[in-house]
């Protein structure tokens, strides 16, 4: 839309001055066209950015966004002078509005009064150091759900009843063979059982001491070799004592046909002779087959309340540098995730930076003139964060990306309205006339993004507020801020 509502305020500013169609799509293809291509491409390389990230989410946002921008910007160069063309024989041009919201009004009102702006920007700048100072940053994944999930509110309720938290941490252990990872997890249980104090864990469970060892259960099978049972005596006497009791046989002859049919294996059980079964379902969480071994897993259980953000230090001890051990689970993959979006985050934000400095110093030809155009985006920055502080918002894993994409967002507004004062030698008319297209530009950028503070999700909210913030930030210091600085610049 930015494009678009430029390119269109340019045209439209020719059209009110008398100049001809074919003279002001010239002049917004030939100057203007040459800020808004390079807006559009500073904004792809911010994009482009969060393709070192390690998050293949993130890769493929910047590269679906990224290239969309750039072939949004072709079909606006193509089409939108196509259109104006078909719509000039229609004597439109007394007709041609772009509605200003008061932006060239305060556009003016910042060069007549370059004090009075100087000091206003340092007193809101100032606001927003204080506001930047009780920013705080919630790293905790739980906290971008819904807090209105009926299914966690309950969830919580029975974890606080129990004791213990229902999101267990895994402990798994492999082997090359089913045989091999039981017995290397039966190794494993006291040691862990140690852990049960009520402040490492809760609890832990593992069907290893379902399932006897190979050797245990090779001594039962000779003692049933030598003491074999017979199935009729044994159905007799089970039903005697029942009845001996007032109890009625027939309810238990199912389970005892289950028990008398396990009397009679004569080889060790193994997990695949449970194929088919309902126990074998059962069994499922604790057993996986890949390719060349087996896992079994032991699930840990944290007491309620503890342990939300990473494992227990005891726990991290006692398995370092074991082979074939690795311990897994929602906090140990969340204080993980958190360490990779930080890193991710910082590289994304410092390439995007560089990529945009590099692109406008190699337009503008002016270092100068590029610490110009990115002024109103570092101080857009800080309003976006002091202001995040100021209203109880927290930087999060979703809305941290968000300052790489202002970056990219930001930065057009500074360089529009610089290359408009490079054409006009500052006119002020002219780069008030710019200011309409940048804050027209600025509010579809704050619609678009605020929508997702309607959402129930507090990361989607977090992301449309800091988003929004960004874009009025530096859309009003585009409008204010530079003209003065410009000024001062060169009167």
């Amino acid at each position: 839309m930015d494009f678009v509502i430029v390119l269109y305020g340019r045209y439209v500013e020719e059209r009110h001055r008398g100049v001809a169609h074919e003279a002001a799509a010239e002049a917004f293809g030939r100057t203007t066209g040459v800020g808004v291509m390079l807006g559009a491409v500073t904004t792809a390389a911010t994009f482009y950015a969060f393709l070192i990230t390690d998050f293949r989410g993130l890769k493929e946002l910047g590269m679906i966004t990224g290239t969309g921008i750039l072939f949004t910007a072709a079909a606006v160069f193509v089409l939108l002078p196509a259109l104006l063309t078909v719509s000039k024989g229609r004597h439109l041009s007394e007709r041609l509005h772009l509605h200003s919201f008061g932006a060239d009004l305060l556009c003016l009102a910042s060069r007549r009064r370059p004090r009075a702006t100087a000091i206003l920007v340092g007193l809101v700048t100032v606001a927003a150091l204080v506001g930047a100072s009780r920013l705080s940053f919630d790293d905790d994944i739980r906290n971008m759900r819904s807090a209105n999930n009926h299914g966690v509110l309950v969830r919580q309720e029975i974890m606080k009843a129990f004791g213990m938290r229902f999101s267990p941490m895994m402990v798994r252990v492999d082997g090359p063979d089913e045989e091999t990872a039981l017995r290397r997890t039966r190794e494993l249980l006291p040691e862990l059982r140690t852990l049960i104090d009520g402040k490492n864990l809760a609890g832990v469970d593992t069907v290893a001491d379902l399932i006897p060892s190979r050797k245990e259960q090779e001594q039962i099978l000779e003692i049933l070799r030598r003491r074999p049972v017979d199935p009729g005596e044994l159905r007799a006497r089970f039903d005697r004592a029942l009845r001996a009791e007032g109890l009625n046989p027939v309810a238990f002859a199912e389970g005892l046909d289950h028990f008398i049919a396990a009397l009679q294996v004569r080889r060790p059980l193994r997990m695949a002779d449970l194929k088919g079964t309902a126990l074998a379902r059962a069994l499922g969480r604790y057993i996986a087959h890949f390719h060349g071994g087996v896992s079994s897993v032991v699930y840990c259980y944290p007491p309620a309340g503890t342990w939300r953000r990473k494992a227990p230090p005891a726990l991290l001890e006692m398995l370092r540098g074991k082979p074939n051990v690795v311990l897994t689970g929602t906090n140990v993959v969340s204080n993980r995730l958190r360490q990779i979006v930080w890193g991710d985050a910082a590289r994304a934000a410092v390439l995007g930076l560089v990529l945009v400095v590099l692109l406008l110093w190699l337009d503008l030809g002016s270092f100068r003139d590029t610490l110009l155009a990115l002024a109103p985006l570092g101080f857009g920055i800080l309003w976006t964060l002091g202001a995040m502080g100021l209203l109880g918002l927290q930087i999060n894993l979703m809305n941290i990306f968000v300052l790489t994409m202002i970056i990219g967002i930001g930065v057009d507004y500074g360089v529009h309205l610089l290359h408009r004062w490079r054409e006009c030698d500052g006119q002020a008319q002219a780069v008030a006339e710019t200011s309409k297209a940048i804050a027209v530009a600025a509010l579809t950028t704050v619609m678009g993004f605020g929508s997702l503070v309607l959402s129930h999700f507090p990361g989607l909210r977090s992301v449309g507020m800091a988003a929004t913030l960004g874009a009025l930030s530096t859309a009003v210091l585009s409008m204010t801020l530079l003209p003065l600085l410009l000024s001062w610049r060169r009167p």
